[in-house]
């Protein structure tokens, strides 16, 4: 009998007699289980086939698992996810879990077998103090995140407004009414927050009037999550994953330096104590935790120079091709990854392996990106024009570049200088000391392309990322009382400008 003449025969059988369905009508939803037997049991090593007590937490999680989809209205995975959001959310808090070692989960549930166990043993630090989790990232990440919300708490409305803005603040908010949220979404947060909503849009003049084509997709394409489904979200929910996201890849990034800094690059534990100590009390690093791109950049920074250590090229083109879509200073990734490639071969051209064609994914990324762009504007180079509407590409930068040093006040752009000549001198002992000459490579570009133009503007912002200066400054404040003065000079400018960041005076 053929396959179609017996899916017609249950069909008819199933309209006779109502208790009767074909499997036939359900091929979906049969698949999903068949794959949920295989990608639990069968990794098991044959779980069913032993004795449960031996595997009490994963039959416990299978039980949960089956509890939380199957029982409940006739089967969550028969229905709309969207009518069972406490049982989609208590699933993804079992992922979470597992990833973060909390429950003792079957290697894996859903996702491929062992996922847990490399993820785990990725961030695995040999010889690392006990409790360095807490001491050196959890801690600090608390610390500064109470300080940032008291700061912004009594700064909002103690201190003067920016009367350029003050329509903002008779408004009483900038992008959402929850002041907790809104106060660490600023400035470019409203054209990541277009982007989300609206997508890319040229102005009618790209070189003169503000577009949100000067901006990079791949930050606001992640905070988007469950509008690309077609929902119409509020402002509130893009902040709290665009936070939520920021914060999490700042402390996987910060977990991902230590490693990097004691064990691929052999640096002393002191050595990468301070390196985050100064890193979590920068000026500017409270972009970390808004709704900005920095923490994102920053941990692909981080995971492709890790990746580019253990000789994971496939894992250093993604870090780098995902880093140009994230923000302009992924080119100097880009180029600092494929620097570090030839300097582990002695620059030996006879050495290449086909590893190195990864590194084409970068330029192919931005290509990609550059024609969506196209199709938008119908001009090839509508990044680099909607850029000079914001004076990146202005003759006057060349001209006269210490235009914005001429208040008789001490302000945000003469301390900018400082912290640029600091980056600048440091890439510069990074390129000439430092073994790994690709560090070097990679901090100088990264220093060099958001003031090539002439243009100090928002320099605190761009420096925070460049994470081998911070490891360079770290080896070098061995002396206590310099490394402790350095900081208190830093966590007080934080302090300052969080508080006029607040008040919508221009910080970074």
């Amino acid at each position: 009998m053929s396959l179609h003449r017996l899916v017609a025969q249950d069909e008819a059988l199933s309209r006779l007699k109502p208790g009767f369905e074909s499997p036939w009508r359900h091929k979906k939803r049969v698949t999903v289980l068949v794959a949920l037997f295989v990608l639990t049991v069968v990794p098991a090593g044959g779980m069913l086939f032993e004795s449960p007590w031996r595997h009490k937490k994963r039959v416990t999680v299978l039980v949960a698992l089956f509890v939380l989809t199957v029982v409940p209205a006739g089967g969550m995975l028969f229905e709309s996810p969207w009518r069972h959001k406490k049982r989609v959310a208590a699933l993804v808090a079992l992922f979470v879990l597992s990833l973060l070692n909390v429950v003792n989960i079957p290697d894996v549930i859903i996702f491929p077998m062992s996922l847990s166990v490399r993820i785990r043993q990725f961030f695995d630090i040999p010889n690392a103090s006990p409790r360095w989790v807490w001491n050196l990232v959890l801690l600090p990440f608390l610390v500064t995140r109470i300080v940032w919300v008291l700061v912004g708490t009594f700064a909002y409305g103690n201190y003067v407004t920016n009367p350029n803005y003050t329509k903002y603040f008779e408004r009483g908010y900038f992008l959402t009414k929850y002041f907790l949220l809104d106060m660490f979404a600023r400035w470019d947060s409203a054209w990541y927050m277009s982007i989300i909503q609206n997508g890319y849009q040229p102005s009618a003049d790209l070189t003169k009037l503000y577009s949100n084509m000067a901006f990079f997709p791949l930050y606001p394409y992640l905070v988007k999550s469950l509008g690309w489904l077609g929902l119409d979200l509020p402002n509130a929910y893009y902040i709290l994953v665009g936070l939520i996201l920021s914060n999490g890849l700042f402390l996987a990034a910060m977990a991902l330096l230590y490693r990097l800094i004691l064990v691929d690059l052999g640096f002393s534990e002191s050595t990468a104590q301070r390196t985050l100590g100064l890193l979590f009390v920068f000026p500017s690093a409270f972009f970390f935790g808004s709704f900005y791109t920095e923490s994102l950049f920053l941990f692909l920074a981080v995971l492709g120079f890790t990746f580019a250590m253990r000789g994971n090229w496939l894992g250093a083109g993604v870090a780098a091709a995902l880093g140009v879509l994230t923000r302009s200073q992924g080119a100097a990734l880009a180029v600092g990854l494929g620097w570090l490639y030839m300097e582990q071969r002695k620059w030996d051209w006879r050495q290449l392996r086909p590893s190195v064609g990864w590194f084409v994914l970068a330029p192919l990324a931005l290509l990609a990106h550059f024609y969506t762009l196209y199709l938008k504007s119908g001009r090839p180079l509508a990044m680099f024009e909607a850029m000079s509407a914001w004076g990146r590409n202005s003759a006057d930068n060349v001209l006269d570049p210490f235009r914005n040093l001429y208040a008789p006040h001490l302000d945000v752009f003469k301390i900018d200088l400082v912290i640029f000549m600091i980056f600048f001198l440091c890439s510069l002992y990074l390129l000439w000391k430092w073994p790994y000459k690709a560090y070097g490579v990679a901090a100088l570009l990264m220093c060099i392309l958001p003031v090539y133009t002439g243009l100090l503007v928002s320099v605190s912002r761009y420096m925070v990322i460049i994470f081998p200066v911070f490891i360079l400054l770290g080896e070098k404040l061995e002396n206590r009382n310099a490394y402790d003065a350095l900081r208190a000079v830093f966590f007080a400018l934080q302090i300052v400008y969080f508080a006029g960041w607040v008040n919508y005076y221009w910080i970074a």
